[in-house]
C-alpha cells in the first residue's frame, strides 16, 4: 500500500491569509490524510460582466466548491517520545478550528476561539476575522431549526469585491444571488435604545430650528428609525435608488466601522446606474413574456393550427418569433428579475453596512426580585437564534408581499403610454420602488453587518458603553429608563431582540446626509411653514437638495465668509469654486498685467476669503475684535479704508497668489504703511527674486499707488525689507515708467 498522501490542517480553498499561512507553517509537523481530494467544477461559461468597484468589465465564471475529504489532525513531525506541550495545543485548538462549518454558529464560533486561548496571536486574529465575517451575515446560509449547512456556488468577482482579501475562500460557500448582502434588516416597529444618538440630533438642532419645531423633528426621526429604517419599505433607501438622494459617504468614516465595507469605502455612481439600467430591463423582460403568453393563448395546437404553426396570422408568427429572440437576448443579461443583481448585492452590503443595526437580550439586573435579590435570566444562545430566526421569518413575509405587489404591477405596464400604462404617477412611483428594492427570500437578513454579539447584555453592563451613557447623569438617567420606561421594562420582560447602532459611538451613519449635524444644517435651510407637514425622510431628501443649492451659491461667491469656513472644513473645496467668484465679486480691479491681476478687496467678508483660500492671517478683519498682530485697527480700520487689503489674483482661476495690506493716510489718501505682503502660508520669497514677473508687477502696482522711498516698510525682515527698499531707491524702480509703466499695466489708484 502506497504511503498515505498528507495536506495541511486547513486543506483546499476553505482558508486564505493568515490561515493560509498558519497551515503551511505547521505542514511539518501537522497534517491531515487525504482520502479524497477538493476539487472545482465550472458551473457556467465564463461571461462578461462590469466589476462594480472598478467600473470595468472583468469575465466571471460560476464555480463549485466540492470539498474534500480529510483525515483528522496528526502529528506528522519528527518522531519523540513525548509531543511538546505547545504542539498538544496547537492540535487541540486547530482542530476546532478547522471545523468550519462550526464557525456558522455562534456556538461553533465561540468554541473555537476558545479552543485557541493560549495559541500565537495571528492564529486567534484568523478565528476572529472567520467569526466576524460569519457574523457579518454568512451565518444566515445556517438554519438553527435543523442544524444544516448548505453548500453553494457564487461568482469569483463579487466574492473579491465583498471580501476583500478572503475572496478565494469565504469562511463557506456562498449562492449565487446571496452573497452576504441581505437587504431588509428589520420589520417595522421594535424598540430601540439609542440615546446618544437622539441626544446629537437635539444638541444639532438648537439653534437651527425653532424650538417649537425641534421636538415635533426629534419624533419624526424616531418614527423613521422605529419604522422604516432597515425595513422593506425604507423610504430613504428608495430614495437613493430612485436617484431622489445624492450619494453622500464619509469615507475617513466608513473605513474606521466594525467590518467597514471590506475594503470598499465608497458606493461607486455606476452602481446605482447599472441597477436602474438593469430595473428598467426586467420591466421590458416582463413585457416580452406577458406578450408572448398572450400570444400563445391564441395559438391552436392540431392540424387544424398547421398554418402559420397554429397562430391566427402570420404576423403574429413573425411577431413571437422576434419577441421569442428578443427574449433570449434579454435573459443573457443580468435584469434583477428573478434574482439579485451583483450591483444590486453590492449596493445592499453598502447600504446595510451604513445602517447597521444591533439586536440584543437585555437581562434587566437592576431590577430587584421581591426577596431583594438582582433578577437573572438565562437567555442562551438556542433562545437567540429562535429569536433571530422568528424575524427572518417575518421579514421574509414582508418581503414577499412586495414580490407579489411587483408582479401584480409589472402586468399592468404599457411601455410608451402615459405613467407607463399606470393609473397616475404615485402607482408608478410605487412600481419603481417595488423593481429597485427587495422582492427575494434571500435578502431578508437581520441584523445584516450587525449582530455583533454577544447577544446578551445585562443591563448594568449598558450603563458603562458610551453609545448609552457618557457621564454620570446620563447614567442615572438610564436607569430610570431601565426601572420606569414602560416599552422598554415590558420588551425586556419578554425577552424581545432590542435594537441600537453597535458602531456609532458617535450616532454617526456613513451616509453623510443623515449625520445629526448635516441633517440640522438642512433642515435649516427649508422653510418652516413647510416642515410641519415634511416626513423625516422628506426632510432629507428636501435638505440635500438645499444645501447642493447652496453650495452651488456659495461657489459662486455669493457669500464669502460662509465660502471661507467651507474651505477651512475642507480645502479639496477650492477647486469648485468659479472663477468669476474670485474676479468679480467683492472686488474691483486695480492693476492688470498678463501674469495676474491686481484686485482691491472691498468687504471684511472678502478679506475673510482671502485668508482662507491663501492660509494666512489677513481674513481676521472680518472679526469684530480687534487682533494688533493679525488685523491692526480691525473691522473699522477697513471699513474707513485706513486699513486696504489687495490681492494678485491668476486671471484665469481667480486664485490668489499674493496678499496686501497696507495702511493709508485718511487726509492726503496715500500709503503710509507697507504693513504686509505675504503669499501663500504667509511666504515671502517672491520678494526677494527680483527678476521674477510677480516683483515687477508688485513693485510697479506699489509705486503708482503712491508708495516712495519714505514709505514704511514694516514687512518681512531684513532681506525682503531691504529688497523693497532698494527697488525704491533705484533710478527707475525695477520697470521704469518710460519703458511701460501705467501704460503696460494699466495701473490705476483706489
Amino acid at each position: 500500500m502506497a504511503d498515505p498522501n498528507y495536506t495541511g490542517i486547513l486543506p483546499g480553498t476553505q482558508v486564505s491569509g493568515i490561515g493560509s499561512l498558519i497551515s503551511a507553517a505547521l505542514s511539518p509537523v501537522l497534517g491531515r490524510e487525504v482520502i479524497q481530494p477538493e476539487t472545482i467544477e465550472n458551473m457556467s461559461d465564463g461571461y462578461i460582466q462590469n466589476n462594480p468597484r472598478t467600473g470595468l468589465p472583468e469575465q466571471v465564471m460560476d464555480i463549485k466548491v466540492v470539498p474534500g475529504e480529510y483525515g483528522d489532525i496528526e502529528y506528522t513531525g519528527p518522531t519523540f517520545k513525548d509531543i511538546p506541550s505547545t504542539s498538544d495545543l496547537l492540535m487541540s485548538g486547530v482542530a476546532k478550528l478547522a471545523e468550519f462549518k462550526n464557525m456558522l454558529t455562534p456556538e461553533g464560533r465561540d468554541q473555537a476561539a476558545q479552543a485557541l486561548q493560549g495559541i500565537n496571536s495571528a492564529a486567534r486574529d484568523y478565528v476572529a476575522t472567520q467569526g466576524d465575517m460569519a457574523s457579518q451575515g454568512l451565518q444566515q446560509t445556517y438554519d438553527p431549526t435543523t442544524g444544516q449547512i448548505t453548500d453553494f456556488t457564487f461568482p469569483k468577482t463579487v466574492a473579491e469585491i465583498m471580501l476583500g482579501t478572503y475572496a478565494a475562500a469565504p469562511a463557506v460557500t456562498l449562492p449565487r444571488g446571496a452573497i452576504i448582502a441581505p437587504m431588509v434588516q428589520k420589520v417595522k416597529g421594535g424598540t430601540f435604545l439609542e440615546p446618544q444618538l437622539y441626544k446629537r440630533y437635539d444638541e444639532a438642532l438648537t439653534d437651527k430650528v425653532p424650538s417649537d419645531l425641534k421636538d415635533s423633528i426629534l419624533k419624526k426621526i424616531k418614527k423613521y428609525r422605529t419604522t422604516q429604517l432597515g425595513t422593506v419599505d425604507d423610504p430613504i433607501r428608495a430614495a437613493l435608488l430612485r436617484g431622489d438622494l445624492k450619494l453622500e459617504i464619509d469615507k475617513d468614516l466608513a473605513t474606521t466601522f466594525d467590518g467597514g465595507y471590506r475594503g470598499v469605502g465608497e458606493l461607486p455612481n455606476a452602481v446605482l446606474k447599472d441597477m436602474r439600467q438593469q430595473s428598467a430591463l426586467a420591466g421590458d423582460l416582463a413585457v416580452i413574456q406577458n406578450r408572448i403568453k398572450e400570444l400563445n393563448a391564441t395559438r391552436i395546437e392540431g392540424p387544424m393550427g398547421e398554418a402559420n404553426a397554429g397562430f391566427r396570422s402570420a404576423e403574429d408568427l413573425q411577431e413571437i418569433r422576434a419577441l421569442e429572440k428578443e427574449k433570449k437576448s434579454l435573459e443573457k443579461l443580468e435584469t434583477g428579475l428573478d434574482a439579485q443583481t451583483e450591483s444590486r448585492q453590492y449596493f445592499d452590503r453598502v447600504y446595510d453596512d451604513s445602517n447597521r443595526l444591533e439586536g440584543i437580550v437585555i437581562e434587566n439586573d437592576l431590577l430587584d426580585s421581591p426577596d431583594g435579590e438582582p433578577q437573572t435570566f438565562n437567555f442562551n444562545s438556542n433562545y437567540i437564534n429562535e429569536q433571530k430566526a422568528d424575524l427572518k421569518g417575518k421579514v421574509e413575509t414582508d418581503i414577499e408581499k412586495r414580490r407579489l405587489e411587483y408582479q401584480e404591477l409589472l402586468n399592468k405596464r404599457v411601455p410608451n403610454q402615459p405613467f407607463e400604462g399606470f393609473a397616475n404617477q404615485a402607482e408608478l412611483n410605487r412600481f419603481n420602488d417595488l423593481a429597485y428594492g427587495s422582492r427575494f427570500p434571500e435578502e431578508a437578513g437581520p441584523f445584516a453587518g450587525g449582530l455583533t454579539g454577544p447577544y446578551q447584555k445585562r443591563a448594568s453592563e449598558l450603563l458603562n458603553d458610551k453609545r448609552m451613557a457618557k457621564t454620570s447623569e446620563e447614567r442615572l438617567e438610564l436607569i430610570d429608563r431601565f426601572r420606569f420606561d414602560e416599552t422598554l421594562r415590558r420588551a425586556i420582560d419578554d425577552g424581545e431582540i432590542i435594537f441600537t447602532s453597535p458602531n456609532f459611538t458617535r450616532g454617526d451613519s456613513a451616509f453623510e446626509f443623515t449625520k445629526p449635524e448635516i441633517v440640522a444644517e438642512s433642515i435649516s435651510l427649508l422653510d418652516p411653514k413647510k416642515l410641519k407637514n415634511m416626513t423625516y425622510p422628506d426632510m432629507v431628501i428636501a435638505g440635500q437638495q438645499a444645501r447642493i443649492k447652496r453650495k452651488t451659491e456659495l461657489y459662486q461667491g455669493e457669500d464669502p465668509a460662509e465660502l471661507a469656513e467651507d474651505i477651512y472644513r475642507d480645502r479639496k473645496n477650492i477647486a469648485k469654486i468659479e472663477p468669476q467668484a474670485l474676479l468679480k465679486k467683492g472686488v474691483d480691479p486695480i492693476t492688470t498685467a498678463p501674469n495676474g491681476t491686481i484686485f482691491r478687496i472691498k468687504t471684511t467678508e472678502g478679506a475673510a476669503l482671502e485668508g482662507a483660500l491663501m492660509n494666512h492671517s489677513v481674513g481676521n478683519y472680518n472679526e469684530p475684535k480687534t487682533q494688533p498682530n493679525y488685523n491692526r485697527g480691525g473691522q473699522k480700520s477697513f471699513n474707513t479704508g485706513e486699513s486696504r487689503v489687495y490681492s494678485l489674483r491668476d486671471p484665469k482661476t481667480g486664485l490668489p497668489r499674493v496678499t496686501f495690506d497696507i495702511k493709508f493716510d485718511l487726509d492726503t489718501g496715500l500709503p503710509k504703511e507697507i504693513y504686509q505682503i505675504k503669499g501663500y502660508k504667509n511666504a515671502t520669497d517672491f520678494l526677494i527674486d527680483t527678476s521674477s514677473p510677480d516683483f515687477n508687477l508688485i513693485f510697479e502696482f506699489l509705486k503708482n499707488i503712491g508708495v516712495t522711498k519714505d514709505t514704511l516698510i514694516s514687512e518681512g525682515g531684513g532681506d525682503t525689507r531691504a529688497t523693497l527698499a532698494k527697488a525704491f531707491n533705484a533710478e527707475g524702480g525695477v520697470a521704469s515708467l518710460a519703458n511701460g509703466g501705467q501704460a503696460e499695466y494699466g495701473i490705476t489708484t483706489l
